[in-house]
């Protein structure tokens, strides 16, 4: 994947998942946009900021099972 692609996506999933993961799209939507990102090996701050979202997905997940 290109590595702009995958910079715009996670700079919009960081903005966005605070927001709307309650709704109105489902946690597997969230999920899966995050999992189909591929950051290139050498661009390491894209990997740990894809680490950060899938803590927060689980974070989420956790939350909303609770509730």
């Amino acid at each position: 994947m290109d590595h702009r692609y995958i910079e715009n996506e996670l700079s919009y999933l960081e903005r966005m998942l605070p927001r709307f993961a309650g709704g109105p799209f489902p946690i597997s939507y969230w999920r899966g946009r995050i999992e189909s990102l591929k950051p290139p090996a050498e661009v390491r701050s894209q990997h740990l900021r894809l680490i950060g979202l899938k803590k927060r997905i689980r974070e989420i997940e956790a939350f909303t099972n609770i509730a």
